[in-house]
């Protein structure tokens, strides 16, 4: 039985927590927006200051919305991507086991760059002192640790089947590509 290869890119969602998003969106939102309304009504240098503070910030918040809502996963040959409207990372994947982590639902527990509420995203770093780009908008849901040559990409995905399929998919035939003997990535679970 032959199996019929995936049409390249395959596009992986990426796992999500609607209420605390909304809540992590809101919050700068309300901060921005305070900024805004007191700038604008207290006049002056300062109130000049807080007016454009605000602005930036509730400019940032679309942003952050925005990345929030639309960031997607596509695996194709030899490399991962993180995609959304604005920007498109790369990440070339290395032979490797992909480790399923379950963790805490805690905040910061990579220490990531921006966050909050348990989700957490950009770079960080884990307990064992590792480096690790964090892609975590449901802590919930079990993050996968995805070997590749920069450092390893830590990300929580809806449908966990679907994306190391895809990952396997996509070594090998980096592998058979320069004539290296097949080994392919293992979806190994390691509790936290």
């Amino acid at each position: 039985m032959s199996q019929v290869p995936p049409a390249w890119p395959v596009r992986i969602r990426l796992a999500r927590d609607a209420g605390r998003l909304a809540t992590v969106v809101a919050i700068r939102f309300v901060i921005g927006e305070f900024g805004v309304v007191t700038g604008g009504q207290a006049g002056g240098t300062v109130g000049l200051v807080l007016f454009v503070v605000g602005g930036l910030v509730v400019f940032y918040t679309a942003a952050l919305a925005l990345y929030l809502v639309t960031v997607a996963a596509e695996v194709v040959p030899e490399e991962l991507h993180i995609v959304w409207p604005i920007r498109r990372t790369r990440y070339r994947l290395r032979p490797g086991a992909v480790t399923r982590l379950r963790t805490l639902r805690r905040r910061g527990l990579f220490k990531a760059e921006l966050g909050g509420f348990g989700i957490e995203f950009g770079q960080g770093t884990s307990e064992d002192g590792e480096q690790l780009t964090v892609i975590r908008l449901d802590p919930r849901v079990p993050l996968n640790l995805v070997p590749t040559e920069h450092a390893r990409l830590a990300i929580a995905v809806e449908d966990e089947a679907a994306f190391v399929r895809a990952l396997v998919d996509a070594t090998r035939l980096r592998l058979k590509g320069r004539g290296i003997r097949d080994r392919p990535l293992t979806g190994v679970e390691r509790p936290r």
